[in-house]
């Protein structure tokens, strides 16, 4: 009879802990979003609320009370229960969220996805330049468990020609902003700087990692006459010297070019890998250098992120 106790204490035992782990598993995965208010400064705010929308639109109109999060522990960070809302966003697909409060107190697009859920956004102190109103800025934020080369502040030109963020979603590429840059915003940036259009594209071209012949096809495909010129600029040449040894499947180390994190596949993870590797995220260790040089040129560097980008938005037809 005490052998058969036993047995069933132990079933039971090992019952409750599937069901706990079960559970905590659940719970990890709940459709729930943090703001640490207090991070930012909002001591007072009477709400905060979560506007949250994605490349296809907003899921409701900035102010709608059904934007406001939930403060029930009075402890400064704010919750926004998704599901409790009727927001079901889609595994693996790009979304943006701003946090603002009563006091017109707002935080920079920050990506995010299901991955980001339970996770808590805060503010680090410093403040983003507005894509769209120059004039303003706000507050830049993170999420404290996700890495910010994947999950960060939203890689955007803004109405007067800065880039600013530094997480490209990956329904975006450099070369597509910079198309919709030349059709949209351009203009604008003449009006209100004394710059010239050498020195705004090539500025914007710098910092997204672009190259002239990159540049010379975005400006042709967006259909805008513009003063830029491929002799004057100072990006780099979209062809570069190829060494004598390129990268091979066959050598050591090296497997298929632009994998650059070895999962067999060419995907925007391995720009990400590469993203994360330059801004010291990742080791050599963690990156197969010779897939990583998709333009061989002997060196991993932005350039390889943007050319893996833009072969999976088949603006290329191979690496």
């Amino acid at each position: 009879m005490k052998k058969i106790l036993a047995v069933l204490l132990a079933v039971l035992f090992v019952v409750s802990c599937v069901f706990a782990i079960h559970a905590t598993a659940t719970e990890a995965k709940d459709p729930i979003i943090k703001f640490d208010a207090t991070s930012a400064g909002w001591t007072s705010a009477e709400y905060v609320a979560f506007h949250i929308w994605s490349d296809e639109g907003n899921f409701f109109d900035w102010g709608s009370r059904k934007q406001r999060g939930a403060d029930a522990d009075k402890d400064g960070i704010w919750e926004y229960d998704l599901s409790a809302k009727g927001i079901e966003l889609e595994a693996g697909k790009p979304y943006y969220v701003i946090c603002y409060d009563n006091e017109s107190h707002q935080t920079y697009d920050l990506v995010f996805g299901t991955d980001c859920y339970g996770d808590t956004i805060y503010c680090d102190n410093t403040e983003t330049e507005n894509p769209v109103d120059s004039k303003s800025k706000a507050m830049t934020a993170y999420w404290r468990e996700q890495d910010p080369a994947v999950y960060g502040p939203k890689l955007a030109i803004t109405s007067i020609g800065n880039v600013v963020g530094s997480c490209i979603p990956a329904s975006m590429t450099a070369y597509g902003m910079v198309i919709s840059f030349l059709k949209d915003t351009l203009p604008n940036v003449r009006e209100y700087t004394e710059m010239t259009d050498q020195e705004i594209i090539d500025n914007i071209g710098d910092k997204l990692g672009l190259t002239k012949a990159d540049v010379e096809t975005a400006i042709d495909e967006a259909g805008v006459a513009t003063e830029w010129k491929a002799a004057d600029s100072t990006l780099p040449e979209g062809s570069p010297a190829t060494p004598d040894q390129p990268a091979t499947p066959d050598q050591p180390g090296a497997g298929i070019l632009g994998d650059a994190d070895g999962d067999g596949e060419v995907s925007i993870y391995d720009a990400t890998r590469i993203q994360r590797f330059l801004a010291e995220l990742a080791t050599e260790d963690e990156v197969d250098m010779v897939a990583a040089d998709t333009n061989r040129d002997g060196e991993v560097s932005i350039f390889d992120a943007t050319h893996i980008q833009r072969f999976l938005a088949e603006l290329i037809d191979e690496l």
